[in-house]
């Protein structure tokens, strides 16, 4: 056994394959990591808009519900604006992931609205808020 071992460390070449095997060794393991990581990230993503495009009746129901409040029934207290924040943060937690930028920054425009002082609040552009996120609900995630 030891000139075996002996006789590996007299040629070179034999240390540099070995070298090499191993350097492509690492990177393969890397790249493997790495694809293992998307994979998942994939399947998250597929089963969330799985539920998504199952639940999101459920939300359009939801701030249509607040629309009719407010225009219909005139029901302007603080309690529903706490309401649809609620719900819109239950929908972003949700699905946070299927969001583009614009979306996201969409949605971060509409809670900073909802979060001004009471006596500020329009709402009228609160039911136009509440159109948005209407419409966004109602597309379908694939």
């Amino acid at each position: 056994m030891y000139t075996f071992i002996d006789n590996l460390n007299k040629y070179p070449y034999f240390l540099f394959l070995t070298s090499i095997s191993s350097i492509i060794g690492l990177l393969l393991s890397i790249y493997l990591i790495y694809k293992s990581n998307s994979i998942a990230k994939t399947v998250k993503s597929i089963s969330i808009s799985k539920d998504y495009n199952n639940n999101k009746d459920k939300f359009v129901n939801k701030f249509k519900v607040y629309k009719v409040s407010i225009l219909e029934d005139d029901i302007k207290t603080k309690t529903i604006i706490h309401d649809i924040l609620e719900d819109i943060y239950k929908f972003e937690n949700l699905y946070k992931i299927l969001f583009s930028n614009y979306e996201l920054i969409k949605i971060y425009f509409i809670k900073i609205y909802l979060h001004k002082d009471f006596n500020k609040i329009n709402f009228d552009k609160v039911c136009y808020k509440l159109d948005y996120l209407i419409g966004r609900f109602n597309k379908r995630e694939d």
